[in-house]
């Protein structure tokens, strides 16, 4: 994606307008064809999407939940993940969200991410380990063994005022 492209997908303003309507409309018939066809988003998109989920919830003082996926690794950074793997584990993400949700990569190539919108009613602290667990369980049964064994999924809880 160009530098200009990535500068559409940045919120212009936070009084709460809908985002979407601050894209140029050929960004917003990507978005819109992404979604469609079920592809995940890019890390621009979903980052730009990520961050009027996490408006949205603060207007409505709502949590929202940030689920990574990513490969172990020896060292501190994530491992790259090859294309064909890369398809397997958003085929396998895909299954397990609503039309509400949104996936894509968080860190391109190296972190795919999901965001899964929360009502306003409370819910468990549990919630999200039992969500994690479950997603993972789907997602490793469409990736080799090798790889599940290396998959890591954590669920974050991004609570309104920025509080996890």
């Amino acid at each position: 994606m160009s530098v200009t492209d990535r500068a559409k997908l940045r919120p212009t303003d936070d009084r709460g307008a809908d985002a979407s309507m601050q894209l140029d409309p050929v960004t917003r018939s990507r978005i819109a064809l992404q979604r469609r066809t079920g592809q995940a988003y890019g890390q621009d998109a979903f980052r730009y999407l990520l961050e009027t989920e996490r408006r949205r919830a603060e207007r409505s003082r709502r949590p929202i939940l940030l689920l990574l996926v990513n490969l172990k690794k020896q060292g501190a950074n994530s491992e790259r993940i090859a294309p064909a793997t890369a398809t397997a584990i958003f085929g396998g993400l895909c299954l397990c969200v609503r039309e509400v949700d949104f996936v894509g990569w968080f860190r391109e190539g190296r972190v795919a991410g999901v965001v899964l919108s929360q009502g306003a009613e409370p819910h468990s602290q549990d919630v999200p380990r039992v969500l994690g667990e479950r997603i993972a369980q789907v997602v490793r049964e469409h990736v080799s063994s090798a790889i599940a064994d290396r998959l890591h999924v954590r669920v974050l809880q991004l609570r309104p005022g920025g509080r996890r």
